[in-house]
């Protein structure tokens, strides 16, 4: 009877201990399960909000794009209404800087001198500009054509943003009888630039006689001012694939990122289609060893006619 009770006591031992066992495998796999699952929904739900903080991010720069063709067009429009710009532009006129007192009176009078020296129009241009961006955006460039179509002349402006004589906005400016400003966002072997027209007209008739442009360049600080407002890093790529971004620098050189062909080609094609994608970059301070995992929205520049 002892032996048998010990027997039973014992089987009940290991039972209990198999069944133990077995619970607490079921309660580590539970736990395991629900740690990974637990973790599954924070990463999904931290992927959705980065991926809605960059999409609200690359609305916010879509709108500070508008907001700066809206204001240059703005400049454009006031320096053009000027009758300093009027004359020179119509009647060859500028305005000296000294003036003279009428003989036989207590009055002075503006002296005006006519010239067609291109000098004058570009020394023109320079303080308009200088009045426009006191200090802020030297980047900026103005360019003046006449009547005929051609360009009278320019501040410092990149070659490949320049404007040529006659050209398809130039003539559309001149070709209208109702104010009309007109934008463009170019593409270019220098990069991307936005490109704005407006009117010069004669003070005395109102005729057309002549244009403005203004220029400012999407470059690499235009995509630090768009950080700026946002708090992303943003690379600003061009239709070739080239690109212009902020702080991703290797060694004192910028990052060279991987042309996206295929991704401007798809945004051409779905211009309202978001497209998200990792991109590993190397550690300012560790480039070999460490890399660095970001997450990138891909959000169009819409041009004139709503093309990318």
């Amino acid at each position: 009877m002892l032996f048998s009770s010990s027997y039973i006591i014992k089987n009940k031992i290991d039972s209990l201990s198999k069944d133990l066992e077995s619970q607490v495998d079921s309660l580590y796999k539970n736990i395991n399960t629900t740690i990974e699952t637990t973790n599954s929904e924070i990463k999904t739900t931290k992927e959705n909000e980065i991926k809605l903080f960059l999409e609200t991010s690359a609305n916010i720069c879509d709108h500070l794009i508008r907001v700066e063709i809206d204001n240059l067009l703005r400049k454009i429009k006031i320096i053009s209404e000027k009758e300093s710009v009027k004359n020179a532009v119509t009647f060859n006129l500028f305005k000296e800087k000294t003036i003279q007192k009428e003989k036989n009176s207590k009055y002075y009078k503006q002296i005006y001198t006519q010239s067609k020296k291109p000098i004058r129009y570009i020394s023109l241009l320079n303080t308009e500009k200088t009045l426009a961006w006191p200090g802020r955006e030297i980047r900026a460039g103005l360019e003046l054509f006449e009547k005929n179509g051609k360009i009278k002349a320019r501040t410092d402006i990149k070659k490949e943003f320049r404007e040529k004589n006659n050209s398809e906005y130039i003539k559309i400016i001149l070709e209208s009888n109702i104010y009309l400003e007109l934008m463009q966002i170019v593409s270019t072997k220098s990069g991307l630039a936005i490109k704005v027209y407006s009117h010069i007209r004669n003070s005395k008739t109102d005729e057309v006689s002549g244009g403005l442009i203004g220029i400012l360049p999407m470059d690499n600080t235009f995509a630090d001012y768009l950080k700026k407002h946002t708090g992303c890093e943003i690379i600003i790529y061009k239709q070739n694939g080239e690109f212009y971004s902020t702080s991703f620098f290797i060694k004192g050189s910028r990052f060279e990122f991987k042309n996206k062909h295929l991704i401007f080609s798809d945004l051409v094609n779905n211009p309202n289609k978001i497209i998200f994608e990792d991109i590993i970059i190397p550690s300012p301070q560790d480039p070999i060893n460490k890399k660095n995992i970001y997450k990138f929205i891909f959000y169009p520049i819409m041009g004139n006619n709503e093309n990318v």
